[in-house]
């Protein structure tokens, strides 16, 4: 639940559209190269972490195996700095957006309330622990297989045969940047680095546990993804960029 919580987010949303440009062909392709390269990356990293002994230090198991050469300091500050405005911007969007979502419903509030105490929640949860953290993720990755469950069923009312049928007709094996930036997308959505020192120490550094956990994480991050592009694509006059506004107008 960790790995697929770390790595599911708002970039599934951005899949459908570049898969529906791919083709089918194209589009199954991305998705198994795209699982296949994030399992052994991930397992690559459980590796060294465990190799190291410093299980929460990804940065500086990076800085002995990654970084060589004469810029490898160059390299580290510059990885560091990058993670921070990445992690930071993550965030801090999350928080936004999920504000923002709430305040629709109460629009007499102002928005930084709700911002305000996703935050606390958020926090909240990180200060608990990592025993907290892992029970956070499990109740939320459940709670979305559930709606999607639901949406799954809403799509298959709701399909249109026309789109269908244009998806099974556009792109192939031929068409490489189609292919290349749903490939790209997908990884991207897939990532979730940052929750192998978690599973480590969690599982109590068991290999073959903590294996297991990165295989049926990250599969867990693939079938949400497949659920999602396959119902947008299916019901959608247009694929939108955000799947989600072409999915809702469809399904309603």
């Amino acid at each position: 639940a960790i790995v697929a919580g770390n790595g599911i987010g708002s970039g599934v949303m951005a899949i459908p559209y570049f898969v529906s440009k791919a083709g089918i062909a194209g589009g199954i392709l991305a998705f198994l190269f795209a699982y296949v390269v994030s399992v052994l990356l991930h397992l690559m990293i459980a590796q060294i972490l465990l190799h190291t002994g410093d299980t929460a230090d990804i940065l500086r198991a990076f800085h002995i195996y990654l970084f060589k050469g004469r810029f490898r300091n160059v390299l580290k500050i510059a990885f560091f700095v990058i993670l921070v405005v990445v992690l930071e911007t993550n965030l801090a969007a999350y928080i936004s957006g999920a504000a923002e979502i709430v305040g629709t419903l109460f629009p007499a509030v102002p928005v930084i309330v709700f911002q305000i105490g996703f935050y606390i929640l958020a926090a909240v949860i990180v200060v608990l622990g990592l025993h907290a953290i892992c029970i956070s993720e499990k109740v939320t990755v459940s709670v979305m297989g559930g709606i999607l469950l639901i949406a799954l069923i809403f799509s298959f009312l709701h399909i249109n045969p026309a789109a269908a049928g244009t998806f099974l007709q556009t792109g192939g094996f031929s068409c490489l940047m189609p292919f290349l930036a749903a490939y790209s997308m997908i990884i991207f959505s897939f990532s979730a680095i940052f929750a192998v020192p978690q599973v480590i120490e969690v599982l109590d550094r068991d290999e073959k546990k903590i294996r297991k956990a990165i295989f049926a994480g990250l599969l867990m991050n693939l079938i949400i993804s497949v659920i999602v592009t396959v119902c947008t694509i299916l019901t959608s006059a247009e694929v939108t960029k955000v799947a989600v506004v072409g999915w809702a107008k469809a399904v309603g």
